[in-house]
């Protein structure tokens, strides 16, 4: 069992108990925060940890956020039911969002300690985006709990990509995804009606038709595709970059080996 499938089942039989006893809300958040930083060491340092964070009203009302951690904002309930307080929670969170200097760039996270509800502003409302429920039951679901977490906290460094966590961290349901997007839409709103960028999409729509048969491109599937081409060019630095650190560590290796052959043949 690994360290983190450990911590996550202590942490949900924890929450279990706690839920039996009918605590508040806030007795749930900081047995969630305990879980983060036991599960991510390094939030124990995070400065930008904030906790009842009051949001000012530069939009809309304002109001106090249970946590405030970077781009990501939590609103803690006891419980995720029924629909009229669900609706109260999101307009609590959405009010979180407008008061950002930049909303586009949040997300709110509904919780109660066990399910995740992500919502970001698309389009000027409110959308649910993404979710999960914590679970321990078997090392795979507990791997994609961890992955998921840190799809939005970015906490672990020197990942060995798989599959799995590559379609997590970049897919379509990724917060890096939908970040992404919503900077190429903003982006190609500006150029596009410029005769370069119409000509890089008829060029692209030709491609694509000679594909599949028949005209099939649409500027969403232009802006999908010049995502995937980053991510593509993003991975292929990352490799280069490793393949390059380990030549130098081999040339230092076989430099300091001749250095030593050669010491020793002086004596």
């Amino acid at each position: 069992m690994s360290s983190f499938e450990a911590t996550l089942k202590e942490y949900l039989e924890r929450r279990k108990e706690l839920g039996e006893r009918g605590v508040s809300e806030d007795s749930l958040r900081d047995a969630f925060l305990e879980f983060l930083r036991r599960a991510f060491p390094k939030l124990t340092r995070a400065e930008s940890l904030e906790l009842e964070k009051y949001i000012p009203g530069l939009r809309v009302r304002g109001g106090f956020a249970d946590i405030l951690y970077e781009d990501l904002i939590f609103e803690f309930k006891r419980r995720l039911e029924p629909e009229s307080l669900i609706k109260d929670a999101e307009r609590q969170l959405e009010r979180y969002l407008r008061n950002q200097p930049a909303p586009e760039r949040f997300f709110g996270m509904l919780t109660d300690g066990v399910k995740i509800w992500v919502y970001a502003l698309r389009d000027g409302n409110l959308e649910r985006i993404d979710q999960i429920t914590l679970d321990s039951s078997s090392p795979e679901k507990a791997r994609f709990c961890k992955i998921w977490l840190d799809s939005y906290l970015f906490h672990e460094r020197l990942v060995i990509p798989t599959t799995e966590d590559i379609v997590r961290r970049f897919g379509e349901h990724s917060p890096t995804f939908h970040q992404g997007m919503r900077v190429l839409k903003s982006l190609w709103a500006e150029v596009r009606s410029s005769l370069a960028a119409q000509t890089k999409f008829a060029e692209w729509q030709n491609l694509l038709s000679l594909v599949y048969g028949s005209d099939v491109g649409e500027e969403n599937l232009f802006l999908r595709h010049a995502y995937l081409n980053k991510v593509y060019r993003a991975r292929y630095v990352d490799e280069q970059f490793i393949a390059i650190n380990r030549k130098d560590e081999n040339n230092g290796k076989g430099q300091a080996g001749c250095k030593q052959k050669r010491s020793q043949k002086d004596r």
